[in-house]
């Protein structure tokens, strides 16, 4: 990806808040960062040893208080490729407060997070207003993925991927299928680190039961059915040809403010097309394995269009109560987003081609087609 143009920004890169072992491990395993991107691994290195108190004062109060939180009642996952639509319904759903969620902070400060509202105001010196790849308004309460969480606990997280675009599809091989030669090491080491995120956000929200949104899991079903046997599933799907542009715009935005190697245009595209192939292979392959009666497919441009109507269909079918008790907070919700502006993209015939080819089986599964597809995109 040509980054010739590109401002680079210095205090720009999640990885700031995770320990500093963490980070010296993620350096080793890369072996160099590119020398324009110097001062932003320094900006990392410098951040990470900054807040080591603060991780270690979380550790002293907290860590026995986490180890033995037990997670009553089993997460619900809302899974589904990137650009899904997966953000609208996980920020309308979470207006039921049944729901506990991880934050922004939480997801960002792993670590920290715990000692509450100093953390937090810190934060939000270093917090976009919005979302560096579409207009979605971000807060440090605003509810964000565990995968950020993962990639400051330990070396082996997808975002990683973002950091060392070059390396992108070993970071999925890796950490998201759990392929390679120490594939067994890295999946218990993920294991422990998504329990202890999700038994501290339990922590942090008095017990709550769980709704989670973190699109690699869409491959990792055998997974989290070992650590939750009865979590249930919301899973997305959405126009492919509507996905693959505002795919790419996600990535591309990410790896600008993260990366610190560079990665070719054409490469990028690949990946993106390979990492789509792969997830939704994984996902239709091992959803048998999802309990009946705790599964629910969802068609986003059902779900826009219809928004109270499927989320009710959401709670019949997966036996969820509260959904009417929530009605009213739901309703505020949708009309809040009535003036939301998209993402505008077009694709070439190349591209076209190329996502017809590639992304088939979803594109018969689901009838879509390219006409009008790409003109306005969440």
């Amino acid at each position: 990806m040509n980054q010739e143009n590109q401002p680079i920004k210095i205090a720009e890169n999640p990885l700031a808040g995770g320990g500093f072992i963490n980070w010296l491990r993620l350096l080793r395993d890369n072996n160099q960062v590119a020398y324009k991107y110097i001062w932003r691994a320094v900006y990392v290195t410098f951040m990470t040893i900054l807040f080591a108190p603060m991780r270690i004062l979380q550790k002293l109060i907290f860590w026995r208080r986490i180890s033995n939180t037990r997670i009553e009642a089993d997460p619900v996952f809302v899974i589904g490729h990137y650009r899904c639509g997966g953000t609208y319904l996980m920020n309308l759903m979470t207006q039921d407060p049944q729901w506990g969620f991880l934050s922004t902070t939480q997801a960002l400060l792993p670590e920290m997070f715990l000692l509450g509202r100093p953390i937090r105001e810190i934060f939000k010196l270093f917090l976009h207003e919005k979302r560096p790849m579409d207009n979605v308004l971000v807060s440090p309460e605003s509810p964000e993925e565990p995968e950020h969480a993962i990639g400051n606990l330990i070396p082996y997280g997808f975002y990683q991927g973002f950091c060392f675009p070059d390396r992108m599809m070993d970071y999925f091989r890796n950490s998201v299928l759990f392929e390679g030669d120490a594939s067994g090491d890295i999946h218990q080491s993920w294991e422990r680190a998504y329990l202890e995120i999700l038994k501290a956000c339990t922590l942090a929200n008095d017990g709550k039961q769980l709704l989670v949104k973190n699109p690699p899991d869409t491959a990792r079903i055998p997974s989290l059915l070992e650590i939750f046997p009865n979590a249930k599933f919301i899973f997305l799907y959405r126009n492919p040809y509507v996905m693959f542009p505002s795919i790419k715009n996600f990535y591309t935005a990410y790896i600008v403010d993260w990366q610190l190697r560079d990665i070719p245009d054409e490469e990028l595209d690949e990946n993106i097309l390979t990492i789509y192939e792969q997830i939704m292979t994984r996902y239709q392959r091992d959803k048998h394995l999802i309990p009946a009666g705790h599964l629910v497919e969802v068609k986003f441009e059902d779900f826009e269009a219809h928004p109270l109507d499927e989320l009710r269909r959401i709670y019949e079918r997966l036996g969820l109560t509260g959904f009417e008790d929530s009605v009213p907070a739901f309703r505020d919700y949708i009309d809040s987003q009535k003036d939301y502006q998209k993402n505008r993209y077009s694709l070439t015939p190349q591209q076209i081609e190329r996502i017809s080819q590639r992304w088939s089986a979803d594109i018969q599964r689901w009838g879509y087609t390219p006409e009008g597809a790409v003109d306005i995109i969440r």
